[in-house]
């Protein structure tokens, strides 16, 4: 009887477990429509990288693809690049959709792509994207610009990176072209994007949900930002991003962006700009300032008065010689002229805002 008892133990134990277990496999058949593999092809029709992306709705009626910011970053402002996206689950696919770059921030590193048609299937954030230390997850994509890859496991940790903040930290392996791919919880819904791993250290990160959900919500409308300088002809840069010279329109979301304006010759501007919540346009003016000289003026002046005076071999014009330098600096100075021995003296640069240097030659002794 003692067998008995242990042996329905065990198979109740069992029982237990079955129920529990994730469909996977239904998730995977449901859902897996919505993934597609993410193309860039250079000016020559060479794929030149690959990544993953997964189909959502952002607004009623409106579609847009998901994926990292990296995988689709290098079109934007080459024209001569282009994105396709090929949905290969459940039979091969083998159509490739256009795609056009719609939002993209790159401190996120979250992108949001228009589709040129209609998706196959569509994947749906979780209603609390909050994830838990050990929540069963799996990953889909591309990895590599292979085939269509599904790997399940948890959340093994959260992760602080510099400059991204709370990422999720999990046991599926991820690999190079997983990129931009969907992290899915047991019921199906997006909990994160796939953006990076650690080789060799089992470290695979996502970015948590609740950063597309905010980034879908800045995502009300563009603002013209109108930007000007004195003088004209500037360049400008978005996040680092070159865009074009000033005077320049701009169509760009409402967030934060670092504007810098640069022209030679002029220090270069830098100032936060935006958001802009409510205003559909506005002006940005650049002020370029010309820098200021600091550096000491050094007056050289020999004897005799005709004496052909060489700073760091350059010819110096006339005498006496007004000369700038950064303090600290080493100026080599050559003095020669008829019937005088040359002269060469190394001088340094003090703080001084201005200084004098006397040099004064030695008549030569003819020999009989």
């Amino acid at each position: 009887m003692k067998k008995k008892a242990v042996i329905l133990s065990l198979l109740s134990v069992i029982a237990v477990f079955s129920v529990q277990a994730v469909d996977w496999a239904s998730i995977v058949k449901n859902y897996g429509s919505a993934v597609a593999r993410i193309s860039l092809y250079d000016g020559k029709g060479a794929v030149i990288s690959s990544g993953t992306g997964f189909m959502i709705e952002t607004g009623p009626g409106v579609l847009r693809m998901v994926t990292n910011a990296h995988v689709a970053a290098d079109a934007e402002h080459n024209i001569a690049f282009r994105l396709t996206a090929e949905f290969l689950f459940p039979d091969g696919g083998g159509k490739k959709y256009p795609l056009e770059i719609d939002v993209i921030d790159r401190k996120q590193d979250l992108c949001l792509l228009k589709l040129d048609g209609d998706p196959p299937g569509l994947l749906s954030i979780a209603a609390d994207p909050e994830p838990v230390l050990m929540e069963e997850i799996l990953i889909i994509g591309y990895p590599f610009g292979k085939n269509f890859k599904t790997t399940p496991g948890y959340i093994q940790a959260f992760q602080d990176i510099d400059g991204t903040g709370r990422m999720l930290d999990l046991s599926a392996t991820a690999a190079p072209g997983n990129s931009g791919g969907p992290v899915l919880n047991s019921n199906g819904r997006v909990i994160g994007v796939i953006t990076s791993i650690i080789p060799g250290y089992n470290f695979n990160l996502a970015i948590p949900a609740a950063n597309l959900v905010s980034m879908i919500g800045r995502d009300s409308g563009k603002s013209e930002i109108s930007i000007y300088s004195e003088p004209e002809q500037a360049w400008v840069f978005i996040d680092g991003d070159y865009r074009g010279k000033t005077p320049i329109n701009l169509e760009l979301y409402s967030r934060e962006y670092q504007l810098t304006v640069e022209k030679e010759g002029f220090v270069t501007y830098k100032e936060k700009i935006g958001p802009w919540d409510g205003e559909s346009s506005t002006e940005v003016r650049a002020i370029l300032q010309a820098p200021v000289d600091t550096n000491p003026e050094i007056e050289i002046v020999a004897v005799p008065d005709n004496a052909a005076i060489n700073i760091n071999n350059d010819e110096m014009d006339s005498m006496p010689v007004l000369f700038k330098a950064p303090a600290g600096s080493i100026l080599r100075i050559r003095v020669s002229a008829p019937g005088y021995r040359e002269k060469l003296e190394f001088y340094e640069v003090g703080s001084e805002p201005k200084q004098r240097v006397e040099i004064q030659l030695d008549k030569k002794f003819l020999m009989w």
